[in-house]
């Protein structure tokens, strides 16, 4: 998996484009958690911030679990147990994931216009990932993060790279 993305829809936009059904059936759109993280861009790079739609428990406890947010998370997965006051001191590249071993890595381990307007610009690339929160041990803003999960290339995309992203749904 190369190291550049892009995410070039504004925020609002972002947010029109992510609309689900809630366990009532009824369609909503995603909140947003820090928009002012964003920004839209053409070439994004690991460490640079990204919309991640999942659900609202991340966040709140008691929240409905088919309710979803919006957050503005820096790509390059630092896990909650690393415990160094400056999250760039991450001795691994955590910004892709290989499906095969992730469970055997201990990186991932645990420890517009009118709001209501229905979206009808492209349809947004999902890929799976993993993320975290990540707080200073000193105190500080806690850091959510997240890495993309990879595949063995398919067989027509193997000549470009070895590795490909895992698409998905958007089950959260």
């Amino acid at each position: 998996m190369c190291g550049r993305t892009a995410c070039a829809l504004g925020a609002d936009r972002i947010r029109r484009a992510c609309v689900y059904r809630d366990n009532h059936g009824r369609t909503r759109q995603p909140e947003w958690r820090d928009a002012d993280k964003y920004s839209p861009s053409y070439n994004k790079s690991p460490q640079s911030n990204s919309p991640v739609l999942v659900s609202r428990r991340h966040f709140e406890k008691d929240a409905d679990s088919s309710e979803r947010v919006l957050a503005a998370m820096r790509w390059g997965l630092v896990p909650a147990w690393f415990r160094e006051a400056d999250p760039s001191k991450m001795q691994y590249k955590t910004s892709n994931c290989c499906s095969d071993t992730m469970m055997e890595k201990p990186s991932y381990k645990a420890d517009g216009k009118d709001d209501d307007e229905e979206w009808k610009g492209w349809k947004l690339l999902t890929m799976a990932g993993i993320f975290d929160c990540w707080e200073p041990p000193d105190g500080g803003d806690a850091l959510y993060t997240y890495t993309i999960i990879t595949v063995d290339a398919s067989k027509g995309l193997s000549d470009i790279h070895h590795r490909q992203v895992r698409m998905t749904g958007c089950g959260l």
